[in-house]
């Protein structure tokens, strides 16, 4: 049985995915984070990525699309095991697995089972009745990788899709720990049904992909496994409230071929009340979602930092709860502001379906509120109205060029360098590549313009540095 020692965290473990001399092994860190960290690496666990249609074998187990689990056997170290898979010309990547923990500061607190919409102070703060005259992300698919979805709650029956399990044992993506309804209420529970309250977007479909086991944690093959599902289901934003302190050159490989790929990431900015960069929040091109309060400061839980652009309200949220169908709680978390922020992408995709992650990241950070006690201070609270109106423009016009620079993966620092250690590489031509563009008479590169979701090049740093 694994090390069960985790860490309780916020967001995704990720590494630059492919780099021009490949880095070999990773030896990342040897020691906790935090004062009271634990191990958060499952240590007798690999998770191995191989080229489509290849056989893996006996020493292998197979978790997800072309993802499998390497055992090591008594004696075996991390590295002899590394060196072998690396051998193996079918391995694109492998990294050592790694334990997620969903990000959530405060219990459900039951409420009344009527009409809330007056408890949902958050849709007044971001003014969503505002963008609801211009759209309700109708037949916009956001991914919800998460504890699983009570699919029979009433305010959520008709907007949540088939979904698919990676947790052993769990056959359907069910909810068996409460944070994946909750996250999944914010995003697109039904609105004007004399019931319950209203999502962000309430057209939404929703796709529950359940990584997350009755204790709210996940491992890395899980993770990965169900981002590459969602994005081959058709998924256009993934939201991601969960977290770990450890990269992954695996998972970063893989999040950046979705990104690449058109899909909003989405992820928890994390609540340590720290700057130190989590993941995958702190890598370039998804989505780093800090918490505010009523009065738009930051929450004493918090996240922040320089890649946390943007921030949501994050205490005391009413959403869908699964301890009965029909009941609703409050939460706290940055796992709360980001499936209100993901509800918010939806609604612009469905109002101009030809939006780009870089323009969505953009438009708002632009449109958002000034925010207290972020450092930087140029964390924008989302302001859900202003950035639909300013959407609009995109509709005929010219696209502007992105504003936003990327937010390089930071160097370690006094407060980040104490990580424990994690093992992986991605090999030469097993990553994200960057398409070769032609150049136009001024020897320039001009923007492209996209045809289908498929093939679009996000700006705003999304496309993975060589």
């Amino acid at each position: 049985m694994e090390n069960r020692n985790w860490l309780p965290l916020s967001l995704c473990t990720l590494v630059v995915a492919a780099c021009a001399t490949p880095q070999k092994f990773l030896p990342l860190y040897d020691k906790p984070l935090l004062p009271n960290a634990q191990s958060v690496v499952v240590n007798h666990e690999i998770v191995v990525r191989l080229e489509p249609g290849s056989s893996p074998g006996a020493e292998l187990t197979e978790t997800g699309p072309d993802t499998y689990l390497y055992r090591l056997s008594a004696g075996e170290s991390i590295e002899s095991a590394m060196q072998k898979l690396e051998a193996r010309p079918e391995v694109i990547a492998a990294s050592q697995n790694i334990l997620f923990h969903a990000v959530e500061a405060a219990a459900a607190m039951s409420v009344p089972n009527d009409t809330l919409f007056a408890e949902q102070w958050y849709l007044r703060t971001i003014d969503a009745q505002t963008a609801w005259s211009k759209a309700k992300g109708k037949a916009v698919v956001v991914a919800v990788l998460d504890s699983g979805i009570a699919a029979g709650h009433p305010d959520l029956a008709d907007r949540i899709l088939a979904g698919r399990s990676f947790v052993p044992g769990s056959a359907k993506p069910v909810d068996d720990f409460g944070h994946g309804t909750h996250v999944a209420g914010l995003i697109g529970a039904i609105a004007n049904n004399a019931f319950g309250i209203a999502g962000v977007a309430p057209d939404v479909r929703i796709l529950p992909i359940k990584v997350l086991n009755e204790e709210g944690i996940g491992k890395l093959d899980q993770i990965v496994a169900g981002i590459r599902y969602a994005q081959a289901a058709g998924a256009q934003i993934i939201n991601m409230s969960f977290a770990s302190s450890l990269p992954s050159a695996l998972q970063d490989q893989v999040i950046s071929e979705g990104i690449q790929a058109g899909i909003v990431m989405v992820a928890a900015a994390g609540n340590e009340g720290t700057d130190a960069p989590m993941y995958p929040a702190g890598i370039p091109g998804v989505l780093a979602i800090g918490a505010t309060d009523k009065s738009d400061k930051r929450t004493a839980f918090s996240n922040g930092g320089e890649h946390v652009k943007l921030a949501a309200p994050g205490i005391e949220i009413v959403s869908t709860i699964p301890e009965q169908l029909g009941a609703f709680g409050a939460k706290s978390g940055t796992s709360m502001a980001t499936p209100i922020v993901a509800g918010a992408v939806a609604t612009l995709l469905a109002m101009n379906p030809a939006l780009t992650p870089g323009e969505i990241a953009n438009l708002l950070h632009e449109t958002g509120q000034p925010t207290k006690g972020f450092a930087p201070a140029t964390t924008r609270r989302l302001d859900f109205g202003a950035a639909m109106n300013a959407a609009v423009r995109y509709l005929d016009q010219p696209r502007p060029q992105p504003s936003l620079l990327p937010v390089p993966s930071p160097e370690p620092t006094a407060a980040t360098k104490n990580r424990l250690p994690t093992w992986g590489f991605v090999k030469p031509g097993g990553g994200v590549t960057k398409p070769e563009l032609p150049k136009n008479d001024k020897n320039e590169t001009p923007r492209p313009q996209p045809t289908t979701r498929g093939d679009r090049l996000p700006s705003w740093g999304f496309v993975p540095m060589h």
